[in-house]
């Protein structure tokens, strides 16, 4: 990451996600009671991570003429894009944690359990599928 141009930014970039997500509930009311939980599973995994979208974004976006606003949609969406495939590939490799937390599809997993659902692997591997197909096809603009 750029850290001396996004470090002073950062937080711009984490509330502009939180912000994002938080009117992504709406476009996912088929999911009932996760519907409002789902979007913010994959903006955690984009707010704690490595932040390719934003390092991606240094040199080709700043700097010539793009606004602030159309680089901060950009790094966004190539964040959330970013937390789908890690989501998906928790799921295809059975990882139990990513970036020191349970897996999102892990966490659905205990929440299932804890419920007493019979099939929680199943559950919460169908469900983190679900919160990964949110942050792929959720729009940043």
């Amino acid at each position: 990451m750029n850290a001396g141009h996004f470090g002073s930014r950062s937080e711009e970039i984490n509330a502009f996600l939180r912000s994002h997500l938080e009117t992504c509930v709406e476009e996912f009311p088929f999911l009932n009671r996760r519907g409002k939980d789902l979007p913010a599973r994959p903006g955690a995994l984009a707010s704690d991570g490595a932040h390719e979208g934003r390092s991606c974004l240094s040199g080709p976006c700043t700097g010539r003429g793009r606004p602030w606003e159309t680089t901060l949609k950009i790094g966004a969406a190539i964040e959330l894009l970013h937390s789908a495939f890690l989501i998906h590939d928790g799921i295809m490799d059975q990882d139990r944690r990513r970036r020191g937390m349970p897996s999102v599809f892990w966490q659905f997993r205990a929440e299932a359990h804890a419920k007493g659902i019979e099939e929680s692997e199943h559950c919460g591997a169908s469900v983190g599928v679900c919160a990964g197909d949110c942050a792929c096809s959720s729009r940043c603009g």
